[in-house]
């Protein structure tokens, strides 16, 4: 049982520096790609811990928590400044290509 417990802690806490590098990665300027990256993990993340706390029936709340600042960071994502974007999400198609 010992040894379970420090693997759970060495993979929390691997966890725990990755999450801390995207915090990062969101507040300082520049670095558009990692930005791109760290917000689609933060997205993973919240999502998977909304599922995974319905399908353990915890209560509603830590359902919706995760899934509210989720949607709070899709928005950020979604209407952010076209300056900081990195293309088009869907580019259009040319006539004649």
């Amino acid at each position: 049982m010992a040894a379970y417990g420090r693997r759970a802690l060495d993979e929390a806490t691997f966890r725990d520096v990755w999450k801390v590098l995207g915090g990062i990665a969101i507040l300082f300027p520049g670095f558009a790609r990692v930005k791109e990256s760290a917000c689609a993990g933060m997205f993973f993340d919240l999502t998977g811990a909304a599922i995974a706390s319905g399908a353990s029936g915890n209560a509603w709340w830590h359902i919706v928590a995760p899934l509210a600042v989720a949607v709070v960071l899709a928005a950020s994502w979604a209407l952010r400044p076209q300056s900081r974007t990195l293309g088009a999400l869907f580019p259009l198609k040319t006539a004649g290509l």
